[in-house]
């Protein structure tokens, strides 16, 4: 902390006091926001669960990458769902082939390390998302998981840290 901000934040003092950002700048610095399009990314984690519904689901862990470090979108996540229902099999045969993991028609089986640093391109887009307090938040979602051009075999040294959710 800079001595300035020490001077602003003193730990013993009964006050509280922040300047607080405006919508757009609090939009800018959100870790759940990205401009609408698509963005280089690695599978960071790939977990079985169950919806709220019951049926049976995978839950992916995207971690975005940037040829530049200090591209304000590097290593920030976005997390997507596949049901693993009749209806949504096309959703999950997206993920699959875009990982080069499968094609429809074929019949898959992979673990969970052949998965983990695969890269794609998601396509994101923003939308409005409204908490159980009535406060309305704009987050990026994954629209579509498309192939990467350089493939999904990614070379170790791209990978950015990983932050937690």
């Amino acid at each position: 902390m800079s001595t300035k901000e020490e001077k602003e934040f003193d730990i013993d003092s009964d006050e509280f006091s922040l300047d607080l950002p405006t919508e757009e700048e609090a939009d800018a610095n959100n870790a759940f926001s990205v401009p609408d399009g698509e963005y280089a990314a690695v599978v960071i984690d790939l977990e079985k669960q169950y919806s709220k519904a019951g049926n049976p689901m995978w839950v992916w862990d995207f971690e975005l990458l940037a040829d530049n470090p200090e591209d304000p979108h590097f290593g920030k996540q976005f997390r997507a769902w596949t049901a693993l229902t009749p209806a949504a099999m096309w959703k999950v045969a997206e993920f699959l082939e875009a990982l080069e993991l499968g094609k429809p028609g074929e019949k898959v089986k992979f673990k969970k390390s052949d998965v983990i640093n695969r890269r794609a391109l998601l396509s994101m887009v923003q939308e409005d998302y409204t908490n159980d307090e009535g406060r309305t938040f704009r987050n990026s979602k994954v629209d579509q998981v498309l192939p990467h051009p350089d493939g999904a075999i990614m070379p170790k040294q791209k990978r950015g840290k990983k932050a937690a959710f």
